[in-house]
C-alpha cells in the first residue's frame, strides 16, 4: 500500500471506499461518539487537520462544516482502505516515494542528468536496431 505525508492530504477531499463512521472527537478519545456513517462514493470532507498518529492515538483526519450559523469539527479514523485513493490521486496527492524521487531528481548534477539521458538514448538505440536487425533478416530470407 503506497504511504502519503499528512501533508499531502491536508486541504484534499475525501471520498469513503467502504462505510466510514465519523466522530464528535478523535475515536481515541473517551468521550468520542459515533454521529453517523459515510456511505462508499459519497464525500467524508475536505480535511483541515490531523490529531494522533502515534501509539495509543491512532491518526484521525479533522473536517469543518457549518450546521446553520455554527461551524462543527468532526472526524474519522484513518484506515488503509476506508478511502478512494484514486481520487486523491486526481486531486494531485503524491506518495513519498514519488516526492522522494521527485527530491532526488532536484539534487542531481546536471552531469548525472546528462548521464542518466544518455543511458536512455543508448538503451532504446539498441532496441531500435535490434529490431531493425531482426527486421531486416526476416525480409531477406523471404527475398
Amino acid at each position: 500500500m503506497p504511504s502519503y505525508s499528512v501533508d499531502q492530504i491536508i486541504g484534499k477531499t475525501l471520498y469513503a471506499k467502504k462505510n466510514t463512521p465519523v466522530y464528535n472527537l478523535p475515536s481515541f478519545d473517551q468521550n468520542a461518539k459515533q454521529k453517523t456513517v459515510i456511505k462508499p462514493g459519497q464525500i467524508i470532507g475536505t480535511v483541515f487537520s490531523y490529531v494522533g498518529g502515534s501509539p495509543g492515538k491512532p491518526l484521525n483526519w479533522m473536517y469543518k462544516t457549518k450546521v446553520g450559523l455554527q461551524e462543527v469539527t468532526y472526524y474519522t479514523k484513518h484506515e488503509d482502505d476506508n478511502v478512494d485513493r484514486n481520487l486523491l490521486l486526481d486531486q494531485g496527492v503524491k506518495t513519498t516515494a514519488e516526492i522522494e524521487k521527485e527530491k532526488e531528481e532536484a539534487d542531481k548534477s546536471t552531469g548525472d542528468k546528462l548521464v542518466d539521458l544518455l543511458k536512455k538514448v543508448f538503451k532504446y538505440g539498441a532496441i531500435g536496431i535490434g529490431a531493425y536487425l531482426i527486421f531486416k533478416a526476416v525480409y531477406n530470407k523471404k527475398a
